[in-house]
């Protein structure tokens, strides 16, 4: 009788699992489509590169400024290669014989020129702010955060154009010998009095920042859009 038993319960198991395949397969499942659904909890996916927040731009590295490099210790060089970097000036000589290259800010040498379609290497971020305030005002920010490896804001040239239903406007801000000792720079809010309707705020392409560690940086033109009333 145990053994008659058994072979119910082992006949009655088998069945179960007939049905429950025959389910899956009408609905284009499959018993291990569970499984793989447990196994893959838990799994961290791969990580997207972040991209720049709306009103965010990267910025560009497209040459080094004499004066900055003299004024923090550094000395602008050609490398063997033929491309340009600023670097400490006790590794100048280094540098230039090839024995020592830096990791970062380097132009390579189809790069060291003003041709902006060659710009490489990138600096940090650029952004710009248009907040609505009512009556027909908002507030406008604008800034720039900078990888470490770029130094700090030293001078900043920075012209944002603002378009509306009145026209356009392009406030500009100009700061010299700005070190600070951050890597970030952010101008004092301005209010600006436009038409109500809708209205944009882009930093042009030709503000830059020159850094305490003779990097000429451009921004790429971060845009943004609001609606005034």
């Amino acid at each position: 009788m145990a053994l008659l038993r058994a072979a119910q319960k082992a006949a009655t198991a088998r069945n179960l699992l007939t049905a429950s395949m025959a389910v899956l397969t009408l609905l284009g499942g499959s018993l291990a489509a569970p499984a793989a659904a447990a196994a893959a909890v838990g799994r961290s996916p791969a990580q997207a590169p972040s991209a720049p927040a709306p009103g965010e731009a990267t910025m560009k590295l497209v040459g080094f400024d004499e004066a900055a490099a003299k004024a923090n210790g550094l000395e602008i060089v050609t490398l063997p290669d033929g491309a340009q970097a600023a670097v400490p000036a006790a590794k100048a000589a280094a540098a230039r014989a090839g024995t020592y290259r830096p990791t970062k800010g380097v132009l390579p040498a189809k790069s060291a020129s003003t041709d902006y379609a060659e710009i490489t290497g990138d600096c940090g971020t650029s952004w710009v702010d248009l907040t609505p305030t009512g009556y027909a005002w908002a507030v406008l920010t604008s800034g720039v955060r900078l990888h470490p490896e770029a130094g700090s804001p030293w001078d900043v040239h920075w012209t944002i154009e603002i378009k509306d239903r009145g026209g356009r406007s392009a406030p500009y801000f100009d700061e010299y010998d700005g070190f600070t000792g951050s890597f970030s720079w952010t101008m004092y809010g301005v209010d600006v009095h436009l038409t109500v309707g809708p209205a944009t705020a882009q930093v042009t392409y030709g503000s830059f920042i020159i850094t305490s560690d003779a990097w000429v940086c451009y921004s790429y033109g971060p845009k943004t859009s609001t609606n005034i009333y």
